[in-house]
């Protein structure tokens, strides 16, 4: 028995998205990076690049600052958390969920050394942002140009 499947052109363009967005990904994150305990959750990051620094950004809602810890070895920054899980109450019954919990772990490769004692973390409603500043030997430098032309 056949069955027929409705063409659908958003499915294929939201596969192509993940595609591209997984190829991306690939590029930040160190090898041996661990995704936490689900493989479908992925803690979101915006990472920005300056002259003198990089700038990440994580989105994490109902997290306490107690319960984040952040790591710098080898130019691998590693974020892990613990998202709490909601409780409904008593006699509540669960209809959707889509909101992942638990603990996790996000790591990715910086592309240049960072000045570790200078790097800063500030959380606030929800977002945290990270400020590493680029060690002086990944800065770009102005080299300056002598003439070489006699004084005649």
């Amino acid at each position: 028995m056949r069955y027929i499947a409705r063409f659908n052109p958003l499915q294929d363009i939201v596969s192509l998205q993940d595609a591209f967005d997984r190829a991306f990904d690939n590029r930040w994150r160190h090898p041996t990076a661990s995704e936490g305990k689900s493989p479908r959750f992925r803690l979101p990051l915006d990472v920005f690049e300056q002259e003198e620094a990089y700038t990440v950004v994580a989105s994490l809602p109902g997290v306490s600052v107690e319960d984040i810890d952040i790591n710098l070895e080898d130019d691998v920054l590693s974020i892990q958390a613990n998202l709490p899980e909601f409780a409904a109450g008593e006699g509540a019954q669960t209809l959707w969920r889509e909101r992942q919990h638990g603990e996790f772990q996000r790591q990715i490769r910086l592309p240049a050394p960072i000045q570790r004692k200078a790097v800063t973390a500030d959380y606030g409603e929800g977002l945290l942002r990270l400020t590493l500043p680029k060690a002086e030997s990944a800065r770009a430098q102005q080299i300056p140009v002598r003439s070489l032309q006699s004084a005649n």
